[in-house]
Order: C-alpha cells, then sequence, then structure tokens
C-alpha cells in the first residue's frame, strides 16, 4: 500500500509525519522533497542512533548527496510505485514536497492513501484551499477522483477553537477533504526524534526513566492512533 503525505505548502510537518510513518508501520520510504528532509532523517537514524536505516529512495535526478537512500530514475518511477500499490504486506510512505509538479501529482494517482497534514490557523485553511484546487486539477487531468484525509497536525491542544474552526471547514469539503479523527498535538518531542533519526514511539519505548517517558507519551500515544486510523482506512485492521 502506498500512504501519501502530501500538500503544496511547505512547513506543515509533512516529513515528521512521513518519518514517523514508516518507521511505526514499518514502511519502505521515498523522498520527494527538494530538501531531502526524510533522508536526512535517515542519515541521522545510522549516524546519530546506530539504529537499522529505512529501506529509503529518492528520485534519481535530484542528485541526493545523503547516504542511506537509493535512487530510482524518474522513467522508472511508474514501475517501482507499482511494486506497492494495493498490495498490503509491502508498504510505501511518499514524502511529498511542498510544491506542485508532475512528479508529485504522479504520487496523489498512485497513493492507496493520501494524508495532508495542516494546523489549525486561517493561513493553513487558505493553504488547503489552494490545494483542493491542485486535487480538482489532477483529477481532471487523470480522470481519478482524489480525496485527502486532512491531519490537524501542530496543534496548541490549549486553543480549541482554532482546531474547532478547522475541523468545520474539511466538514464542509467532503468531496476533496476528509477530517482525520487524531490530532497532533505541538510538542518538542518530534523536534527531538527527528534529530536522533528515531520515531517518538521508539523514543517513548526506549525511556529510561518516569520523568522522560511523559515527555514522549502523549506524542507518542498520537501517532499510535494515527497509525491505527490509516490501517483501519486500508482495511488491514490493527
Amino acid at each position: 500500500m502506498i500512504i501519501t503525505v502530501a500538500h503544496q505548502k511547505g512547513g506543515t510537518g509533512k516529513s515528521t509525519i512521513a518519518t514517523n510513518l514508516a518507521v511505526d508501520l514499518k514502511a519502505s520510504l521515498l523522498d520527494l522533497d527538494k530538501q531531502h528532509s526524510s533522508i536526512i532523517f535517515n542519515y541521522k537514524r545510522t549516524r546519530n542512533s546506530g539504529m537499522e536505516p529505512l529501506d529509503c529512495y529518492s528520485i534519481e535526478e535530484s542528485q541526493c548527496r545523503f547516504d542511506g537512500q537509493r535512487p530510482v530514475p524518474e522513467e522508472k518511477l511508474d514501475e517501482f510505485l507499482g511494486l506497492f500499490k494495493d498490495d498490503p504486506e509491502n508498504n510505501l510512505v511518499i514524502d511529498v514536497g511542498g510544491f506542485d509538479s508532475m512528479l508529485n501529482r504522479k504520487a496523489l494517482f498512485f497513493g492507496d492513501y493520501l494524508l495532508t497534514p495542516c494546523a489549525p490557523s486561517g493561513t493553513e485553511i487558505y493553504g488547503l484551499q489552494m490545494f483542493e484546487e491542485i486535487l480538482q486539477d489532477a483529477e481532471d487531468i487523470g480522470g481519478i477522483h482524489l480525496m485527502t484525509h486532512v491531519l490537524i497536525n501542530n496543534a496548541d491542544k490549549r486553543s480549541p477553537k482554532r482546531i474547532a474552526e478547522m475541523q468545520e471547514y474539511v466538514a464542509g469539503k467532503p468531496y476533496h477533504l476528509q477530517l482525520c479523527h487524531t490530532v497532533i498535538g505541538q510538542r518538542n518531542a518530534f523536534r527531538t526524534a527527528y534529530e536522533s533519526g528515531k520515531s517518538v514511539t521508539e523514543l517513548c519505548r526506549e525511556a529510561k526513566s518516569k520523568k522522560a517517558k511523559r515527555t514522549y507519551l502523549h506524542s507518542a500515544e498520537e501517532m499510535t492512533e494515527l497509525c491505527r486510523e490509516i490501517r483501519q482506512a486500508l482495511g488491514k485492521g490493527e
């Protein structure tokens, strides 16, 4: 199965969510972002933590210079994605760049589950409106209905009004947008996890003290809930 983490807007947490999903779902990872944030995560995973790297790929033409990834020629991308499409035993997470391109649209077409992280704010609602236009345009060209699951990410849960406004907006756009039940909070745990090359669930599991465990517990629980939600949507149960 292919889980495509996509949004044309940068800075929404796509790479953070993609890397955590790849670890927790035991999935391969394809980085289409020009910044190669997911590949850098994989590099940190082996260098900083001495852990087994993820099965990580980039597009050959992007000339990524970081270790810990295997290049896929753009002309063979369809064949590569076909290895994962609709295969419940073979998972791939795609980290799509924060821009619109034919390559990124291909990731949308091949995705079995589209996921769009965004923070609860007016600016992010405008970004979602732009992404809806991209989905519609791609749908018109490709003839395939595209619907993405909106993940409220980096949310300050002390401001429930902003979260409710985003939920209300998404609920009013059922053709292209569907709201995830999971809400990811605004916590430093995700930044710490990225720098160590681990998922927040790994950090929580490895914590030596109760205080350290509490630092990562809520974030780990949220990611576990998100993974469960995706599995259920793909018909894979728990």
